[in-house]
């Protein structure tokens, strides 16, 4: 019951922490913080680069089996997703 009701009591804690935490001085405490945080999310970031690569790869392996069991459907997609791809590549590198 309190997990699911008692919204206006949720929102109002929410907002006392939110505007609680302005006034929060620069201590160590908080550049502690930030020193942590920016080596944690080095490291989320080089875990989530890992997991594309590793999605890219299954994909890619699924596709390729299609096309060599003779899906034209398959190769068509595999050639349309390699150009977008590509091109979006291409547009984040050069803008």
């Amino acid at each position: 019951m309190i997990h699911d009701g008692w919204w206006t009591l949720k929102f109002l804690i929410v907002a006392a922490l939110f505007i609680g935490s302005l006034y929060i001085p620069n201590t160590p405490v908080m550049i502690g913080y930030m020193q942590f945080s920016r080596a944690v999310s080095v490291i989320f970031l080089a875990y989530q680069a890992i997991l594309m690569l590793i999605v890219a790869y299954v994909i890619n392996a699924a596709l390729v089996n299609k096309v060599n069991e003779g899906n034209n459907c398959a190769k068509y997609f595999l050639i349309l997703l390699f150009l977008i791809l590509t091109g979006g590549n291409i547009t984040w590198i050069v803008y």
